[in-house]
């Protein structure tokens, strides 16, 4: 926290909008500001010189921060320019930028001192320099562009909203009236946008999208432990940390931050902060009602993680056993939060969620089951699908979707399959299942059964059939969903992790095609867009793959490509038993074969 790092606003003259945060804001509640700017005479809104204008500007900003403790505290007496690193606040006319010449066209510069540190960084020490070579007087109403006289008082109310620690709004792309934008026009006053950033910098959280009260999110926390122990028969054995309040408060408050523009981890350092008694902290963003994006399940467990480490080890609480695991609360609590910020009321939320869990508890998938079922996708094709559940509680899902034409071959009944097909997925389904992952091996669908193509999979036929199987699995197990393709079923996975953002948790591919003999995309999967990929995702490749298609190059060129993702696995395995097939076939580098453990581990161990 002794890092110090300088920050340098500059203002240009023209004009303004929307708040913006620069990611740093006053530690201190009283932020005292020494005024040295000196006589004036003839200044036309009547003030008696310089310094009386500029007392106009503080005094506009702590009529904003009145419901907050914040305050701006003038010190008057002061001499010259102001000082950097004297641990002072200065507001005074220079000839320069302390030592570097003003451009033509800056009124005023605003530079900042901050510690660095988790979070927002804590300023302590902000000066504003005014240019001494231009004009000004203090007025209202328009700018006086044509007389070229600047109004001292708009440009130094903009100059110390950057002491506060907003940024320019149009710079940020926003596009609404605001005096903080990075030119100054006719706006002479401070607007709403203005007025909710340095409202939010100051702790008061009444920006973005809105969240129900603590006391209804505890409430229905309350009915969720006595739905599981009740309907779902859960004993109460599982072990954590955070009381029924702190999961009641602290998930709804990392999802607020999360749906207010803050990455997840940001969100969570800002929530611990909070713990800390570091106060409320501002959102990230200023999100439109219907901007925000739910995060995937695997983020919310990752908070829930995190926060039950955060009060085991630095509020040493002792353990405390809940009917609901780690993975209900992640889901139900967001579930009940989603319901809530569509705007349905608390009771009609809670209602909903309840009868998703008895629902599911009736449909639910029995441990080390194995059983065939046909799923008819919205567009009114069936696939078959082969369902393997493992013999323990399954912490994810895993829709396989193999190369080559697509075809599994199963023989034997529904009730007691068995898989035939040599392709690397179809082989080790039953691996899969056995590191704890609820399978579901995907076949052709009923208008494909000659065996699919590289049009079917990357179309939005393919991708309405993987939803159907990701709704059915929602149905009937609260798990985080990956999609998983091998080789030509990279190009399936990747059409539904693209296609499907809002409805699959995982996108992974092994000996993904990214250089193709032929087709439509020289690329492979490079030429989809995996850059609007966002959810986590695993890459993986072998050193000995000499298919044409699917070098081992391709893992890291895949990986670089998802520069959306929350997360890219990535890795490049060697070894296995001499190939018995061509370099494509299933018996070689390309199928991992003679390393069909080491790489099935690997992957199941990524899928959460």
């Amino acid at each position: 926290h002794a890092v110090m790092g300088a920050v340098l606003v500059a203002v240009a003259a023209h004009t303004v909008v929307a708040f913006s945060l620069v990611g740093r804001r006053w530690s201190a509640e009283s932020i005292p500001v020494e005024v040295s700017l000196g006589p004036a005479a003839g200044l036309v809104d009547g003030s008696a010189d310089w310094d009386a204008c500029a007392g106009k500007s503080l005094d506009a900003w702590n009529a904003v921060l009145a419901p907050t403790a914040v305050r701006f505290n003038t010190v008057t007496g002061g001499v010259g320019a102001p000082v950097a690193f004297d641990r002072v606040n200065s507001v005074g006319f220079a000839d320069d930028i302390f030592g570097t010449p003003f451009g033509p066209s800056l009124l005023s510069v605003t530079q900042s001192f901050a510690h660095v540190q988790d979070g927002l960084d804590a300023t302590f020490e902000a000066d504003v320099l005014i240019n001494g070579s231009q004009p000004f007087n203090c007025y209202r109403g328009p700018q006086q562009s044509g007389l070229s006289v600047h109004d001292l008082r708009r440009t130094l109310t903009h100059a110390l909203g950057h002491v506060i620690g907003l940024g320019h709004p149009d710079a940020a792309g926003q596009d609404v009236k605001a005096l903080m934008n990075a030119g100054l026009g006719n706006v002479d006053t401070l607007q709403l946008n203005d007025i909710q950033g340095a409202l939010t910098l100051a702790g008061v959280a009444l920006v973005g999208i809105p969240f129900p009260p603590r006391n209804e999110a505890l409430s229905f926390y309350e009915s969720l432990e006595v739905e599981y122990r009740d309907t779902l028969q859960r004993s109460q054995t599982n072990e954590g940390y955070v009381d029924a309040e702190g999961s009641a408060v602290w998930f709804p408050e990392w999802l607020r931050y999360v749906l207010n523009g803050c990455e997840a981890t940001e969100a969570t350092t800002r929530v611990l902060m909070q713990i800390r008694g570091q106060g409320v902290q501002p959102v990230c963003s200023n999100v439109v009602l219907d901007g925000y994006a739910f995060p995937s399940r695997s983020l919310s467990l990752d908070f829930l993680e995190a926060l039950d480490v955060f009060y085991r080890d630095e509020l040493q609480r002792s353990v405390e056993f809940s009917h609901v695991d780690l993975e209900g609360k992640a889901v139900w609590l967001q579930e009940y939060l989603r319901y809530r910020v569509d705007g349905v009321s608390d009771a009609d939320a809670r209602s909903q969620v309840l009868t998703q869990i008895q629902e599911a508890a009736d449909q639910q998938i029995e441990l080390d089951a194995r059983f065939v079922v046909d799923i008819r996708s919205s567009r009114g094709e069936t696939l078959p699908v082969v369902i393997i559940s493992p013999s323990v509680l399954p912490r994810a899902a895993v829709v396989l979707l193999e190369g080559g034409d697509g075809i599994v071959t199963v023989v034997g009944s529904s009730e007691g399959p068995v898989i035939q097909s040599e392709g690397f997925l179809a082989r080790n389904a039953d691996m899969f299942a056995s590191k704890g992952l609820l399978v579901a091996l995907v076949g052709v669908p009923s208008d494909q059964e000659n065996g699919i193509d590289l049009d079917y999979r990357i179309s939005s036929r393919q991708s309405d059939d993987v939803a159907a199987v990701v709704d059915w699995i929602d149905a009937r197990a609260s798990l985080p969903v990956w999609v998983l393709g091998m080789s030509l079923g990279s190009y399936s996975a990747a059409n539904s992790a693209i296609r499907l953002n809002d409805v699959v948790d995982g996108f992974a591919v092994c000996s993904a095609s990214t250089t193709p003999t032929g087709g439509p995309l020289p690329g492979g999967i490079l030429d989809l867009g995996l850059a609007e990929i966002v959810v986590p995702s695993l890459v993986v490749g072998h050193e000995g793959d000499i298919c044409p298609g699917t070098p081992p190059t391709g893992v890291a060129a895949i990986a670089g490509a998802l520069t959306s993702s929350e997360s890219v696995t990535q890795k490049v395995f060697g070894g296995g038993m001499p190939a018995l097939s061509p370099p494509c076939g299933p018996q070689s580098p390309h199928g991992y074969f003679g390393i069909d453990e080491e790489v099935v581990t690997f992957m199941a161990s990524t899928m959460r």
